[in-house]
């Protein structure tokens, strides 16, 4: 899930180690110099290595290949206008323009077409609240977040989680369902390919090694969600560096932020952060032992828990171990 965390996040981050602007940032802001939300791209289809503009238009291949999908080259000029939304051509044609561009990167192919959708955020967090949560769930969240003093005894951990997601998530994808979601904020709803490349990594990583969870422990989520979000982040930092200089892209405009901060919990919105900024560090480790091919081999080893992510050179050595307590708790704690 990606999720916007803008000038709030970036102040927290910066009490604890500087605003570094990696990982998950809003889908804000043009990138071919036109007014916010209206997009015409006119970027050529072209037989050279990425740069729109130049080139000769090239046919479509005899057979799938990496940077072209259902149609559409990576660097294939589209005709759109985002300002009034994407009409369902226009949508498709801006996935599978994307869809190319993220197997450009990621060199991973894609074997079926993703579909996306969008849904607003007043509809997402009215989804999220009907949610249903046992007990037992309730029960180990409350003390897990009582006990990292984030969430007071008198409050629901849940309810805090979901109130925070539901200002902040610009969109998901859902390996149930093998679809993404795109939250707008606007009456209009949008498409920017910075959250769209980065929700469509997650759809290649599902097709192709599986991200479905099995961890057995919160740190193993942990350590699981730092390998799947940081190669995403990494691909949509990547993607987004040729926006503008090399591809031109489609965006929703500086009025594409998150829809407020007043559900935000700051404690709970950085523990969220972890898998962004951490895996964002352990992928480009990685990435500098033996690029993308590294990154595929970690999912057959995922890392074990957040302690094997925070310092990357101890990835794959690391083994978690039990603790035991020596002695139960006393009623000396109120």
């Amino acid at each position: 899930m990606r999720r916007e965390f803008a000038a709030v996040c970036c102040a927290v981050a910066l009490l604890l180690a500087g605003c570094q602007g990696v990982g998950p940032v809003t889908d804000g802001g043009t990138q071919t110099g036109t007014d916010e939300g209206t997009l015409t791209v006119t970027a050529n289809g072209s037989t050279d290595d990425g740069a729109t503009g130049t080139g000769s238009a090239a046919a479509d291949p005899a057979t799938d290949r990496l940077g072209w999908e259902n149609g559409y080259w990576y660097n294939e000029s589209l005709d759109v206008d985002n300002g009034d939304g994407l009409n369902d051509s226009e949508l498709s044609a801006v996935v599978n323009r994307s869809m190319a561009r993220v197997e450009r990167v990621r060199g991973l192919e894609f074997e079926a077409t993703v579909p996306v959708t969008t849904v607003s955020r007043a509809a997402y967090r009215t989804r999220s609240g009907n949610a249903t949560h046992g007990d037992a769930l309730r029960t180990f969240d409350n003390a897990k977040f009582e006990a990292l003093f984030l969430v007071g005894e008198g409050n629901s951990a849940i309810e805090s989680q979901q109130n925070t997601l539901g200002d902040s998530v610009q969109g998901y994808y859902s390996p149930a369902t093998d679809e993404i979601v795109i939250v707008t904020d606007s009456g209009t709803p949008r498409i920017g390919e910075r959250t769209l490349s980065h929700e469509l990594v997650h759809a290649a990583q599902d097709q192709q090694f599986g991200i479905d969870d099995n961890a057995s422990t919160r740190d193993a989520v942990q350590g699981r969600n730092a390998l799947i979000e940081g190669d995403a982040t990494a691909v949509e930092t990547a993607y987004m560096d040729r926006c503008g200089s090399n591809w031109s892209c489609v965006t929703v405009g500086q009025s594409g932020g998150a829809g407020g901060s007043s559900g935000v919990h700051l404690g709970v919105l950085y523990l969220m952060y972890f898998p962004y900024s951490d895996g964002a560090s352990f992928v480009a480790e990685l990435l500098d032992r033996g690029g993308w091919a590294a990154v595929d081999d970690a999912y057959d080893d995922i890392p074990d828990g957040a302690r094997e992510v925070i310092p990357p050179a101890d990835y794959p050595g690391w083994t978690p171990r039990n603790v035991t307590i020596p002695r139960p708790a006393s009623d000396d704690w109120e």
